[in-house]
């Protein structure tokens, strides 16, 4: 366990080695790093939670920073947990792929901002060649073949996805680590980064048709395989318990993301 001052803010990043991280040499073969943290419907943190639940990756670090709301969870078996962000290592045949996600993002810009750089850092040292963030574009309904959109630090990297169904996102604002995090990695390291935006419904807890959608796009893009047949399921579950209206693919741009 180490703990470190992080760039004289006063805010402190203790890190937590798991079993990955152990390893003398991570020998990681063309290695990616894919994101999602908790923002609008829980949409990119949740793709994340379950193609971690898919994949079974190994843990490699858990970090504990200052700025995260200063609560606990609590399982359903009563045992209690501080709030962290969390790395996984999955090696797969034709490439490695770090995720990372969280239980909370930092409670103000300056949090973001240095736990943003923080990780970037990380991924630098273990040669990470892009960053792909997972996020919500807002939407008042549920939608059940959401538009994904990308926007990127890179035009190969923005055609790459366009090409594999996305919809280049003209405009807008992106708040939050899934934002911040690509483009430090880009300005600071010259690793190409991009977000992908999955119309997500902003009233609801979760969104697993959002969720869905960034995980078939991954699946298409990266061939990992994942079956995504359970969340089906739980559109159908959401739908009845819900009785939300759903509608068609918007054709008009996002103003607002998060």
């Amino acid at each position: 366990m180490e703990t470190e001052d992080y760039f004289s803010t006063g805010f402190k990043v203790v890190t937590v080695e798991k079993e990955a991280a152990t390893q003398k040499s991570f020998n990681l073969k063309r290695p990616i790093c894919i994101q999602g943290m908790p923002g609008v419907a829980m949409c990119g943190k949740a793709a994340i939670d379950y193609i971690i639940e898919e994949l079974k990756p190994k843990e490699m670090y858990d970090f504990y920073f200052y700025d995260l709301l200063p609560h606990v969870k609590v399982d359903e078996k009563g045992f209690m947990s501080a709030l962290k962000t969390s790395a996984y290592l999955w090696k797969g045949k034709q490439r490695d792929i770090v995720f990372i996600t969280g239980d909370g993002q930092p409670t103000n810009g300056e949090g973001i901002n240095t736990l943003s750089l923080f990780i970037v850092e990380r991924l630098k040292n273990l040669g990470v060649k892009a960053l792909i963030s997972l996020a919500a574009s807002p939407a008042a309904a549920i939608n059940l073949n959401p538009r994904v959109y990308v926007a990127s630090t890179s035009k190969s990297l923005l055609d790459f996805f366009v090409k594999h169904g996305a919809s280049m996102l003209n405009g807008g604002t992106i708040f939050g680590m899934n934002g911040v995090t690509p483009c430090l990695t880009d300005r600071i390291y010259r690793i190409p980064g991009c977000i992908l935006l999955a119309e997500a419904c902003q009233v609801l807890p979760s969104d697993p048709s959002a969720s869905k959608a960034l995980i078939d796009i991954l699946n298409s893009c990266f061939r990992l395989d994942i079956d995504s047949a359970k969340l089906s399921s739980a559109i159908e579950k959401l739908l009845e318990a819900y009785g939300v209206k759903t509608q068609k693919k918007s054709s008009s741009e996002p103003e607002y993301i998060s």
